[in-house]
């Protein structure tokens, strides 16, 4: 059973994430999720952000509360979330991310639910510039171009 995360029914509530391009290699990403502490993390970008895309198109398409951006807005640590030993519920949707991933690269993820939405994150990634950020918010909003957060 997925554990309930009340921050998620607050009237208005919204975690808000950037990834912003710092150089070809890396990216920040950024996680404001009051009252909790900001995550805030310089990393690579190739192996780490369509990762980290397929996760959000996923979950978002699924609405489930139980995977990486719901447990960050209900407060866990990349560490404690690095730590976790949960072998039901986020095991599967883990396969489902790779899955999606795989496929994406391969050129063959249309028929995958979430696959519009990783379309719209890869896409606007590709028109970010260094120094400026892909904001999204979570739940799930369509991906946003800004100037890169301090």
């Amino acid at each position: 059973m997925a554990q309930d995360y009340p921050c998620l029914h607050r009237e208005g509530w919204r975690m808000e994430i950037w990834f912003t391009r710092l150089d070809p290699k890396t990216h920040r990403f950024l996680v404001r999720r009051p009252p909790h502490a900001p995550v805030d993390a310089r990393l690579e970008t190739r192996s780490l952000l369509l990762h980290d895309f397929a996760h959000y198109a996923v979950e978002t398409t699924l609405a489930t509360e139980a995977g990486f951006y719901g447990r960050l807005a209900a407060g866990m640590t990349l560490a404690e979330l690095r730590a976790l030993d949960d072998a039901g519920a986020l095991m599967e949707l883990e396969g489902n991310v790779a899955r999606l991933q795989s496929s994406f690269r391969r050129g063959t993820a249309g028929a995958h639910p979430a696959f519009g939405v990783l379309r719209g994150l890869d896409g606007a990634w590709r028109k970010a510039r260094q120094g400026e950020a892909l904001r999204l918010t979570w739940p799930g909003t369509q991906p946003q171009l800004v100037p890169a957060p301090d």
